[in-house]
């Protein structure tokens, strides 16, 4: 998704939906998309 519009135009929302997850679980885990991001790049490093 990142690749076809970038993170700043994906919404948390849209997320949640293509992991098949609802946006209260996604919040659970992650306080916003960039914590999401930052939590990948580190797990690559």
């Amino acid at each position: 998704m990142t690749e076809e519009r970038g993170i700043e135009a994906l919404t948390a929302g849209e997320i949640a939906e293509r992991a098949m997850v609802s946006r209260s679980a996604f919040y659970r885990y992650y306080q916003d998309k960039y914590a999401l991001v930052e939590q990948i790049f580190e797990k690559d490093c």
